[in-house]
């Protein structure tokens, strides 16, 4: 009972995680579609919350 409750636990902050990488994916991308962000480095920008995640 305590491991599956530990899953279900590691589970809702994985996808807290991952809904907070997609709102910063929106925002850059809303950016670039506005032309605030219109760099040759965009893709590593894009790149930056994966390798923190």
């Amino acid at each position: 009972m305590q491991a599956q409750l530990e899953r279900e636990g590691t589970g809702r902050n994985r996808r807290r995680t991952f809904v907070n990488l997609d709102k910063q994916l929106d925002e850059l991308c809303d950016q670039y579609d506005q032309g605030v962000r219109a760099d040759e480095g965009f893709l590593g920008i894009i790149g930056e919350p994966y390798a923190f995640a």
